[in-house]
């Protein structure tokens, strides 16, 4: 008599995720998004006490923010529509962009800031790392 031995899929079930990883992704959205709001209706926040705010750096701050927005929001509805795949794509561009950021914050010895920027980061690649291991539906095929 020959028996099988199945073992369990060490990935996650489609459809299922963490608690922390919707906590990761929705606070990091809103992270992302105040950025934005920062950017286009209070530029002067996001500058270090003592510069000033020139024309060319309001005219900056304006172009960047709707990217700021568009980034949070495509995170926030691919959570809601529990598009998995397309939300671990979105979360390793933000991923990239919270390094980017932290290489400027070492740049201009804005130390606080780099801490913030590879904490994020680190946790924006672990939730895509997670829903990348996640198998794609029966209707995705």
């Amino acid at each position: 008599m020959t028996t099988t031995v199945t073992h369990a899929s060490r990935a996650p079930a489609a459809g299922r995720q963490p608690l922390w990883l919707y906590a990761v992704v929705i606070i990091g959205a809103l992270g992302v998004l105040s950025l934005g709001y920062s950017a286009l209706f209070s530029p002067a926040t996001m500058l270090t006490s003592g510069e000033q705010l020139s024309g060319a750096a309001r005219t900056w701050a304006r172009y960047t923010a709707p990217y700021d927005i568009a980034l949070g929001a495509a995170l926030l509805v691919s959570l809601a529509i529990r598009a998995w795949h397309v939300l671990a794509g979105t979360l390793l561009q933000a991923a990239f962009a919270e390094i980017l950021l932290a290489i400027v914050g070492i740049a201009t010895h804005r130390w606080s800031q780099v801490a913030a920027d590879v904490v994020l980061a680190a946790a924006f690649l672990l939730c895509a790392r997670r829903l990348l291991r996640t198998p794609r539906g029966p209707a995705a095929g």
